[in-house]
């Protein structure tokens, strides 16, 4: 008896295939390859502490959106990795640093990035040359100072790739 109500009701609300909206087709939001993504870098990064190939933790600096959505939010880890690591040395050598920018990690999805970072420590040539000219041999015990990079550093990374969301 309630199967035939409802039957009834269902045909006294018969709706016209015109009244139901059609599903609106939406572009897919898209980021450009070159579209800049500031990091922080939230690591210490020192020519003492660290080697080729360590792991740089970043996180996005601020939103980037796509056509008016937040696409990447501010706060989104992003990796990087030490590609050059040359302690300080005699004679006033300065350490020297770089690294580069890997990827931006969105859920469970990777975004790759690029960008480079260079530190160096400040050198101690005049030192040495006049530590020198004034102990003959022994100049080497003067040496340059470490590269190092504090974390709240900001650095600029771009996307390699047109990225859809």
């Amino acid at each position: 008896m309630i199967a035939g109500l409802l039957l009834m009701l269902a045909q006294a609300v018969e709706v016209a295939p015109s009244a139901i909206p059609a599903p609106v087709a939406t572009a897919p939001l898209e980021l450009q390859v070159g579209t800049p993504i500031p990091l922080v870098i939230k690591d210490h990064l020192s020519t003492k502490t660290n080697a080729r190939g360590d792991l740089i933790h970043m996180e996005v600096a601020a939103d980037i959106s796509a056509g008016g959505q937040v696409v990447i939010p501010k706060g989104s880890a992003a990796i990087g990795e030490i590609t050059r690591c040359e302690t300080k040395g005699a004679f006033g050598k300065s350490g020297k640093l770089e690294a580069r920018a890997l990827y931006v990690t969105l859920g469970d999805r990777t975004v790759r990035i690029s960008g480079a970072l260079s530190a160096r420590g400040r050198s101690g040539t005049t030192e040495t040359v006049l530590t020198g000219i004034a102990a003959g041999l022994f100049a080497f015990a003067v040496t340059g100072k470490s590269a190092e990079v504090q974390p709240g550093t900001i650095v600029q990374a771009i996307l390699d790739r047109t990225v859809r969301f």
